[in-house]
């Protein structure tokens, strides 16, 4: 059974939990803080309301075209910063989307946990 054949079996059937790798790790840690500090942006210029998730939402085009550049930019140095610790695109992926699934709450308790 191949690796990553073997490591879903043993989550999705027997539950059993599987470490992570070091990439895996690391690239969670700049996926938090990338959104940490993209959400503190959107906090400072939008005025639109708050989404049932706890994000602030832009209210104009003008907000959405200032936080998709500060967006671009950070997630541009993300990308950088994990092609020169050698992370592969598979942790980068699998990181990435655990934390898509955090709750603005979720996300400031889990920058909490791993930066202060």
């Amino acid at each position: 059974m191949a690796d990553n054949n073997r490591e879903l079996f043993m989550r999705e059937y027997l539950c059993e939990w599987v470490k992570p790798s070091e990439g895996y790790q690391e690239v969670y840690k700049l996926w938090v803080k990338y959104h940490y500090e993209c959400e503190k942006f959107d906090e400072f210029i939008c005025t639109g309301g708050i989404d049932e998730y706890g994000y602030v939402r832009p209210i104009d085009i003008h907000e959405r075209i200032l936080i998709n550049r500060n967006s671009s930019k950070l997630i541009s140095d993300l990308y950088s910063k994990a092609k020169i610790i050698g992370i592969i695109s598979e942790d980068v992926q699998n990181a990435k989307r655990d934390v898509n699934r955090l709750t603005s709450k979720s996300l400031q308790e889990e920058y909490r946990r791993l930066f202060l």
